[in-house]
């Protein structure tokens, strides 16, 4: 049986809006090319290589583990609430399929081309292929389906396929290989992709990339066809019998009997420079441009762009005492002063300093990262186009800092306040008579500060009167400056707000009760009550104020420019909300069977 399927082509520009504030086989294509952040991680675990699934994606990276539980870490990894045991998973540009052990598929992403609305009466399903628009699978039945992108006829399966053991969807074209060893492949023939050698023999695995294909013979030769203007089909002459191969983007990597792995392609003499220590590897999953393999001690190891930390392989945080997040990522302080970060690393901001030590405080901005060491010296990283992250040489010793979007500011031990970076609001221009202070909180353009005296004073960009409090304020114990608005938390544990309010973020709701915390996002703001419960309001285009209900008791609560994250009264990190860069799945090590919450699901 074919079955095909597609809807028209939807294109979604979204803006947003750059603030930051304290506090089988598988293969996908890519988008673009993110820029790369060359990173080597390895982590150990308990697992056995047969065991275990890895899938390297655009900006993502997924493991099915023993436990045959789904984790995902990188660009767009949250994870379905509905999605429990994995059998396999695959990854396609903005979209994610994962198979159930009774052969029900489930797909959630970009649906542009209703590539993730997998056909209703297609049965059970025993291998499934995304890659860059569309998806296919094998059915029990040994029948191959595609849905999706259909531009280059990619989804028209042969009617005279017959039956296949597996499916594998090229970005623009699919290939399947028959229950006689035959391979077969339609759909965009630019380069000669889906044009299969005649002389090509019995195979056993085909792996179909962006314009090339490669398949594995039953006697371990490996050939690959198709676009070759950056060697990917190039195969090494003297690489001996080969297991496994990979193909994605314009580059190949395979392994051979003995274990080792070799790579050709884009990026061969960059991103893809593999680690000298790697030892015999097991499996191999190759992303748009970084690569992940498993070892046969159940090592994880993940190198290429980590622009979304997905060439991270992570440990769990452990217990946290402080969280901050910034535009497109998120960081955390641990018990012992060690600063985890995740999420977009675009400009380095997710990369801690080799030497940082001991951290007493975080702070997270639009791009880049700041935090306090308990020496009391401040170190800084990431983007610094405006200077945000050049701390001033005759700083001092710091009290507490602050990152806003792209400005930093310092609170001396003396009471001094230091700000440095953009100022196009001339709101780092510290007020000469503003006197001591005991806290303060900068936005996007504007600084809000209390003075030793309990005086607020607000300073920057009034475009939205976020720096113009009401009058009748009286005693604040708690300052917060998000975006275009500033809210305050009152001695009773009252909170008022003011300044933009297009998506109601200044307004309080009238049965929010007692507050112990506030914390103002980009357009949204968020409080901790006295009963250690978090409210939200405001813009919620990406689920930033939809608060899980099991949360338990919540001791600080932290909102982002469209994500939010709490700390639990046990030391876990929750979020939710925008996940674009991974900033909202929290760190945890995927081999392990969890009893927390990852975003939007139960371990």
């Amino acid at each position: 049986m074919v079955r095909c399927s597609s809807s028209p082509f939807i294109m979604l520009l979204l803006c947003t809006l750059l603030v930051g504030m304290l506090s089988a086989q598988p293969t996908e294509a890519a988008e673009s090319t993110p820029i790369p952040h060359p990173s080597d991680s390895l982590f150990q675990t308990a697992a056995t290589a047969g065991s275990v699934q890895i899938v390297a994606g655009m900006g993502q990276t997924c493991i099915v583990n023993q436990a045959r539980e789904l984790y995902c870490w990188g660009a767009r990894s949250s994870v379905p609430a509905h999605i429990e045991q994995v059998t396999q998973v695959s990854i396609g540009v903005r979209h994610f399929c994962a198979l159930a052990p009774d052969g029900t598929l489930r797909c959630w992403g970009n649906n542009e081309y209703g590539q993730v609305v997998v056909p209703s009466d297609i049965g059970t399903i025993i291998q499934v292929s995304a890659n860059g628009m569309h998806t296919c699978a094998v059915t029990q039945a040994r029948e191959v389906s595609c849905w999706g992108w259909n531009a280059a006829g990619q989804i028209m399966v042969p009617t005279d396929l017959g039956s296949a053991t597996q499916v594998s969807a090229g970005g623009h074209h699919t290939c399947a290989l028959t229950t006689g060893g035959t391979v077969r492949c339609w759909g965009s023939n630019t380069y000669g992709q889906a044009t299969v050698p005649s002389d090509l023999g019995t195979v056993v695995q085909v792996s179909a990339a962006d314009f090339h294909t490669c398949a594995r013979t039953t006697g371990g030769t490996l050939r690959c066809w198709g676009n070759n203007q950056l060697g990917q089909t190039t195969v090494p002459s003297d690489f001996g019998v080969i297991t496994q191969v990979s193909a994605k983007g314009n580059h190949t990597c395979a392994l051979n009997s003995s274990g080792t792995l070799r790579c050709w392609g884009e990026g061969s003499s960059g991103w893809m420079a593999m680690p000298t220590n790697l030892g015999a590897i097991a499996q191999v999953s190759v992303g748009m441009t970084h690569i992940c393999t498993l070892t046969t001690a159940g090592t994880l190891r993940c190198w290429g762009d980590n622009r979304y930390g997905q060439a991270t392989a992570t440990t769990d945080l452990g217990t946290v005492t402080q969280i901050s997040t910034g535009m497109a990522h998120t960081c955390a302080r641990t018990a012992n002063g060690v600063l985890r970060c995740w999420g977009d690393n675009e400009y380095g901001q997710t990369t801690n300093p080799s030497n940082l030590g001991s951290i007493s405080q975080v702070g997270s901005g639009t791009f880049h990262t700041c935090a306090l060491m308990t020496d009391r010296s401040l170190r800084c990283w990431g983007d610094n186009t405006h200077g945000q992250v050049t701390v001033p040489t005759d700083l001092g010793s710091v009290a507490r800092m602050s990152v806003g979007g792209h400005h930093t500011c310092a609170l001396t031990t003396s009471g001094a306040l230091r700000c440095w970076g953009a100022n196009s609001s001339s709101h780092l221009a510290v007020p000469n008579n503003l006197g001591p202070i005991s806290q303060f909180s900068i936005g996007m353009n504007h600084i809000c500060a209390l003075t030793s005296s309990g005086t607020l004073r607000c300073w920057g960009a009034n475009d939205f009167g976020q720096i113009s409090p009401p009058s009748d304020l009286g005693t604040i114990s708690q300052i917060s400056a998000g975006g275009l608005h500033t809210c305050v938390l009152t001695a009773g544990g009252g909170v008022r707000c003011w300044g933009a309010n297009g998506s109601g973020q200044a307004t309080i709701p009238t049965d929010l009760g007692s507050v112990t915390q506030v914390s103002t996002g980009g357009v949204h703001t968020c409080v901790l009550t006295t009963h250690g419960r978090v409210r939200c309001w405001g813009a919620n285009w990406y689920g930033e104020t939809v608060v899980p209900d099991d949360l338990g008791i919540v001791t600080q609560v932290s909102a982002g420019i469209y994500h939010t994250c709490v700390l639990t009264q046990s030391g876990d990190v929750r979020c939710w909300g925008d996940n674009t860069g991974g900033q909202a799945t929290v760190p945890r090590n995927p081999f392990g069977k969890h009893t927390v919450y990852l975003p939007f699901v139960r371990r």
